[in-house]
């Protein structure tokens, strides 16, 4: 029966129904109040029906007030689409994962990659270096065209092998797509005939005869800029032995510089005469033999 100010079929008359919740009976005709998680289990029975629309979390419980429908949770913020509907942000990934596989972007040719040949002298000091390359480019009509373009690269000092200097666009133009091809240029340490380069620090070997080694001297010792420093040995030089300079190798980024480290190769005589080795081992003492 209906109550005053309701609609016939309605359990429970007056201004509305507890809960809120009502549902339409083709049986007894009108609307009648009932669960609705009945009312979802009588269509959809067992099914997860928000988790396969939605991607929603299942919580405990029924209906509640919190935003959540039959115990999913369709608004929270464990959903991934912006705190509701977790389902659709789920879908819009993998829209736009397949929009990736299907190639939506144009793909950038694969860069041109030349040498870049530089003296140590070039990395210590820093220099300027011209190249000339040639680009095919695309005319007005479509037409593919070759052209030269010189490029100017400013090595910087203490640049060590392997830095790369990128010109991007700067190469051949893929007719079909139109994107242009990137330069990069890598830097090639050319040998050099007295110094070795390990890191910051430059290492150079210097011949030292047997006399020098045994009675001391001042070494002349030259540097990457081409200067000579005044290296006075006092001690004995054993075999390998040596010697650092603080600062006179190559430029670091923080704006100081390496070390050079000296070896000593010392040179024997390739004949010793009878004379010259009693000469020794009165001067070496009579432990030698």
């Amino acid at each position: 029966p209906g109550g005053g100010g309701g609609f016939p079929g309605f359990a429970g008359g007056g201004a509305g129904v507890p809960g809120g919740s009502f549902s339409f009976s083709s049986s007894g005709g009108g609307f009648h109040a009932s669960d609705p998680n009945d009312v979802f289990s009588k269509v959809f029975g067992d099914q997860d029906v928000f988790s396969a629309l939605f991607g929603g979390q299942r919580k405990k419980g029924r209906m509640g007030r919190n935003n959540d429908v039959g115990g999913y949770d369709v608004f929270g913020g464990d959903s991934s689409f912006g705190g509701g509907m977790g389902g659709f942000g789920g879908m819009a990934q993998q829209m736009g994962g397949m929009g990736q596989q299907m190639g939506g972007g144009t793909r950038k040719p694969k860069m041109a990659a030349h040498k870049l040949k530089c003296t140590l002298e070039e990395l210590y000091t820093g220099t300027q270096k011209k190249r000339k390359v040639t680009r095919k480019i695309l005319r007005s009509n479509g037409q593919g065209e070759s052209t030269e373009k010189v490029l100017s690269i400013d090595v910087k000092p203490g640049w060590k092998a392997g830095t790369k200097v990128t010109f991007g666009g700067e190469g051949d133009r893929d007719e079909t797509t139109g994107a242009a091809q990137d330069i990069v240029f890598v830097v090639e340490e050319v040998p050099h005939a007295h110094f070795q380069r390990d890191g910051d620090n430059l290492k150079i070997t210097v011949d030292v005869d047997l006399l020098h080694a045994l009675v001391g001297f001042q070494a002349k010792i030259p540097t990457i800029d081409g200067r000579t420093l005044a290296l006075p040995i006092r001690d004995v030089l054993e075999p390998n032995a040596t010697r650092i300079i603080n600062g006179e190798g190559m430029p670091t980024k923080s704006g100081g510089k390496g070390d050079l480290i000296v070896s000593f190769r010392i040179r024997f005589p390739r004949e010793v005469s009878a004379e010259q080795k009693q000469l020794l081992r009165q001067a070496l003492g009579k432990n030698v033999r």
